[in-house]
């Protein structure tokens, strides 16, 4: 049995809720990511920052993107692994709520990212 912490990734590309949403979207850029982690001071997540969420910019109308924090338009309450979690059950919590990637915990604390990526190398052997 294959667990999480076997094949996460623990370079995580993250920003905190404070981070301006013009350099998050510069991170994502310069990474080559879709999505950001948002971690709180301790290392705890306190949500993404996707693609979509950054969408979410064209909706408004009162203020300029420079104006917003990646707290104002990230997703909250965020599903994620624990890396002692089977890799058949991450794969089917990807599945089951689209996601591209779950950030992986330990005591509360993130410790990696886990995307259809690791997932697929694993299954397939690929390095």
């Amino acid at each position: 049995m294959t667990v999480a912490r076997e094949i996460m990734r623990t370079d995580i590309i993250c920003v905190q809720p404070e981070t301006p949403v013009i350099l998050a979207g510069k991170i994502m850029k310069d990474a080559r990511v879709g999505s950001l982690v948002v971690l709180d001071y301790d290392h705890s997540v306190v949500g993404m920052l996707s693609q979509a969420d950054l969408m979410k910019l064209f909706t408004q109308k009162n203020r300029g993107e420079e104006d917003f924090l990646v707290v104002d338009i990230m997703t909250e309450g965020v599903i994620t692994a624990d890396e002692n979690d089977d890799i058949g059950e991450i794969t089917s919590s990807l599945i089951k709520n689209h996601f591209r990637q779950l950030p992986v915990v330990s005591n509360g604390k993130c410790v990696g990212v886990i995307s259809r990526g690791e997932l697929l190398r694993d299954a397939f052997g690929l390095n």
